[in-house]
């Protein structure tokens, strides 16, 4: 009988449900496979038996599998994030934005929440620029009828999410910058916009 799967054990370990063992998510991923395939061993042999996959005792006393001391690195914090909002939608160690409040500070940027309140109270106008740091999580190219280049990019920090429209003079200057997971500076004019989004960039770093 089988205990699970490597791909179902690995959700849970990039989703950090298993941090609590107090293993690197990294080590653990790498020694499922071994462990894995230890319990189901153990299990078929006495199926009666409480095994454990992480190194405890099981029913007849006896340890069943302890991951070995590994010199394998930690994930990247943004590789452990990643994991994160992928498995369940959101973040648990930690934000993107972590370590950019002193550049949101320094520039004057504005958060997707407070965007869009003041869009909707009328205290910012389209005709007003601004500056809106943010983690691009999808990008869309689309070709004009001028066969030009333009983008829709959606980007969200801790607040919430904006979509910001790349028009294609700055996509030809800049679009090569626009990747998802990376943290981008946005410059531009702000419109609330429900089929488009809320920005149009006029300038990306």
């Amino acid at each position: 009988a089988s205990f699970g799967s490597i791909k179902t054990f690995e959700s849970l370990t990039l989703a950090g449900a298993l941090d609590d063992f107090q293993i690197p998510r990294s080590r653990l991923i790498a020694g499922l496979p071994q462990a894995l395939e230890t319990v189901t061993k153990d299990r078929s042999r006495n199926a009666e038996g409480q095994m454990s996959l992480f190194g405890g005792e099981s029913s007849i006393g006896e340890s069943v599998f302890v991951f070995p001391e590994s010199d394998i690195p930690e994930l990247k914090k943004s590789e452990l994030l990643k994991g994160e909002k992928e498995m369940t939608g959101l973040y648990f160690s930690g934000h993107p934005l972590d370590g950019y409040g002193d550049l949101v500070e320094r520039i004057g940027a504005i958060d997707a929440r407070t965007l869009r309140e003041k869009l909707v109270d009328g205290s910012l106008k389209k005709n007003n620029l601004i500056k809106y740091v943010g983690l691009v999580t999808k990008k869309r190219s689309k070709v004009t009828k001028k066969n030009d280049i333009m983008a829709f990019v959606s980007a969200e920090d801790e607040s919430g999410e904006v979509e910001i429209i790349v028009f294609p003079t700055l996509y030809s200057e800049s679009g090569s910058k626009i990747s998802e997971d990376k943290v981008l500076v946005f410059t531009g004019n702000p419109e609330l916009k429900e089929a488009y989004g809320d920005e149009g960039s006029d300038n990306i770093s």
